[in-house]
């Protein structure tokens, strides 16, 4: 079976998790930091909630996401992060992500790595594949199989007749 797939575009404020303890040396420290992982987190949240505000006044979500996107990565292509099963995206992301209809846009979505907002683009349905395409799939593994069976009852056989 081929996996039902996503085709994902998002974009990204990035932020810092402040759910996790840091390792400050003294307790002045680490108020410190805390108070400094806030305000990042604070302007991540202001920036996205900012780009959401804009999507919903119709402007374009690919200009947005090259002009107001953290992830370098996938900002020059509009934010797309390709084709994906539903098992490769963060966990925060999928859940956002089989909500939606293809060409809807979800609201704010939080990961351990900052804010997102996502776009489902296409979507295509989990089905069989084609034989043609996974013969050789299957070969290899039945082979896998049979070698491993052959190789554990050849490893018995010199255990057996082996003077160590």
């Amino acid at each position: 079976m081929k996996p039902e797939m996503f085709e994902v575009n998002h974009i990204f404020a990035s932020a810092i998790d402040t759910s996790k303890e840091g390792k400050a040396e003294t307790p002045e420290a680490q108020e410190k930091a805390k108070r400094l992982m806030s305000i990042v987190d604070q302007e991540a949240r202001e920036k996205i909630n900012t780009v959401l505000q804009k999507l919903k006044k119709g402007e374009n979500f690919a200009e947005l996401a090259k002009k107001y996107s953290d992830d370098d990565v996938s900002k020059n292509n509009g934010g797309s992060l390709g084709t994906l099963p539903k098992e490769n995206i963060l966990p925060e992301i999928a859940d956002a992500m089989v909500k939606l209809k293809v060409g809807d846009t979800s609201d704010v979505v939080k990961s351990p790595y900052g804010y997102h907002i996502i776009k489902l683009t296409a979507k295509t349905p989990a089905q069989m594949a084609p034989f043609a395409e996974v013969k050789s799939d299957i070969l290899n593994f039945l082979m896998k199989k049979e070698i491993g069976g052959k190789k554990k009852t050849y490893i018995d056989q010199l255990k057996k007749t082996a003077n160590i």
